[in-house]
């Protein structure tokens, strides 16, 4: 859902060229997170295009990989990073190239802002809420004997 919303509000801004920084896909996060990317492309019916697909690990190192290809693809004006790291990668690179602007969204609203010196929209999770809620739900299942159920916490986009 977080991802969904973060590729939606990059379309509602106007842009069509949106490329995605995914995860490691082979992982449970890394592909909700690349499915919540392309419903929200398939929604708007714009086409994902597979060269502007680039899997990464949820690493910086893994994002900057990718930063040259990003930048050099000039149809890509905006990039869902499936975490906060890999895009402040990429913003970091973008904050030296005055010549190209890509607008960048990340994804666990983490408090990098100090580090890079540039604020990006996050998708924001509440943390407390979810702690509060592993702990009952974990105080509940040892105290009845009960399976522990799956509960999901609406992610939410901090906007700039």
């Amino acid at each position: 859902y977080g991802s969904y919303i973060a590729t939606q509000y990059l379309i509602e801004k106007g842009h069509t060229g949106i490329a995605c920084i995914t995860g490691k896909l082979d992982t449970f996060v890394g592909r909700r997170r690349f499915e919540g990317y392309t419903a929200a492309m398939a929604d708007a019916n714009l086409h994902v295009d597979e060269t502007m697909i680039f899997e990464g690990d949820f690493r910086y190192k893994s994002a900057q990989l990718h930063i040259p290809q990003i930048i050099a693809n000039e149809a890509i004006t905006a990039v869902f990073a499936s975490n906060d790291i890999m895009a402040y990668a990429l913003v970091s690179e973008l904050l030296k190239q005055q010549d190209r602007s890509i607008e960048v969204v990340g994804y666990d609203n983490l408090e990098l802002s100090n580090t890079f010196g540039y604020v990006i929209a996050s998708v924001a999770q509440d943390v407390e809420a979810l702690g509060s809620h592993a702990v009952n739900i974990l105080f509940e299942g040892i105290k009845n004997n009960k399976k522990l159920p799956n509960v999901v916490l609406k992610p939410y986009l901090h906007k700039v």
